[in-house]
């Protein structure tokens, strides 16, 4: 598997994991979808189309080190919401 696979594999776990928020609040997880598709859909958008003269590697990092950001947020979210549940 390459890097590229794992950055899509981690978009689409971060996609699965903000739905799974509908589940503790619905305006959490609508604010989460609509950040997470305008900076991926821009940096994606970057990654695929304007990645001449070595910046993909660029368009990756930033996508890269965004996602894993927003990932981490999720996870805690989801975390300390089933915690309070329980």
């Amino acid at each position: 598997m390459n890097e590229n696979n794992l950055l899509y594999a981690g978009s689409v776990v971060l996609l699965i994991l903000i739905l799974t928020t509908f589940k503790f609040s619905r305006n959490f997880a609508v604010v989460n979808i609509v950040i997470y598709l305008l900076y991926s859909g821009v940096l994606y958008y970057g990654f695929f189309f304007k990645s001449g003269d070595g910046t993909a590697l660029a368009w990756w990092f930033y996508l890269a080190i965004l996602t894993s950001m927003h990932l981490l947020v999720i996870l805690g979210y989801i975390i300390t919401k089933y915690l309070k549940k329980n």
